[in-house]
């Protein structure tokens, strides 16, 4: 059964230092989380081995720092990163971040910290 699913609702979870994650899409062949980065947070440098993502920022500036280079996302930007491409991303700002990360397909026991 289909319901309506907001930040509200879903499973939250914190990651790094106190960012949230709500996960709005789980299952099948592919994810979307939410995510939210208070000021001068980040998370440690990763890949993926087999899943794809896009990164849509809604709010704030988010900083992707991908293939030694770094991209810096406004409101309404979007960037997308192939699977085995080492990552990571930061809120190098002075506000809140929130954006959106679309995987697939479905990140669960791919993730290699670099870190």
């Amino acid at each position: 059964m289909t319901k309506i699913i907001s930040t509200k609702n879903a499973f939250h979870y914190i990651w790094g230092n106190n960012c949230d994650g709500y996960v709005l899409k789980k299952d099948g062949h592919f994810s979307v989380i939410s995510e939210k980065m208070p000021p001068n947070t980040s998370e440690k440098k990763h890949l993926h081995k087999a899943t794809e993502q896009f990164f849509y920022c809604l709010e704030g500036n988010l900083t992707i720092e991908c293939e030694n280079e770094e991209h810096v996302l406004s409101a309404h930007d979007g960037y997308f990163i192939a699977s085995g491409i080492p990552h990571n991303v930061k809120n190098n700002s002075k506000m809140t971040t929130r954006f959106l990360v679309i995987s697939s397909s479905n990140t669960q026991d791919d993730r290699i910290d670099l870190e």
